[in-house]
């Protein structure tokens, strides 16, 4: 009988830990992802420019491991630097459509994040001893040390023609330096999930 609830509870928390990814996704009833094959990956919107092209880029290959064919983001922004179109992640529905013509995509990768800085301050005190071999008062060091995390980033992927978003990505849990590989990674395989389904 208690071989039988170990292996319960080892089961239960087996599924309990596969659906803890850190990230909800929703999908459209209606996509396919045989009509949507060609993609573009837009700038993430959000308060640092560079961090929303840093963030585009790492999403390339997800979306390419996802079976998605994605254009170039060097020549999209060509592209739409001629047309006098952005790479920014705000777009109405109208400039969505125009990007969709010009690079003959059927959907974008657009999506928005949020950074918020977190201070950690170490104090130290270290207690010296002086040249007549008598302790010193004990000196202290601080150090104060600011790291940037993701506390919301969201992607979505949008028909060009229409303007519905067709899967959703966002993460519920906070994303920093040490394991922003691991949300592209499981981000990957979300994808993946949603569209063999």
């Amino acid at each position: 009988m208690k071989k039988i609830n170990a292996a319960a509870a080892i089961l239960l928390l087996g599924m309990i830990l596969s659906c803890s990814s850190g990230i909800k996704t929703t999908k459209s009833r209606a996509f396919s992802l045989a009509n949507y094959q060609k993609i573009a990956v837009m700038n993430l919107d959000g308060s640092d420019r560079e961090e929303g092209k840093v963030l585009a880029e790492s999403l390339v290959p997800v979306f390419m491991q996802a079976g998605f064919k994605v254009i170039e983001r060097s020549g999209l922004q060509k592209i739409l630097q001629e047309q006098q179109l952005g790479m920014t992640g705000v777009l109405d529905p109208d400039t969505i459509s125009q990007i969709g013509k010009v690079t003959g995509v059927q959907a974008l990768v657009l999506g928005s994040f949020h950074i918020k800085s977190e201070r950690n301050t170490v104090t130290t005190r270290v207690r010296r001893r002086g040249m007549m071999r008598r302790w010193r008062p004990a000196a202290t060091r601080s150090v104060t040390t600011v790291r940037s995390v993701f506390d919301a980033l969201s992607v979505r992927l949008v028909d060009v023609k229409t303007g519905e978003i067709l899967f959703s990505a966002a993460s519920s849990e906070d994303i920093d330096d040490n394991n922003i590989d691991d949300f592209l990674n499981k981000l990957s395989d979300e994808i993946v999930k949603a569209f063999e389904k």
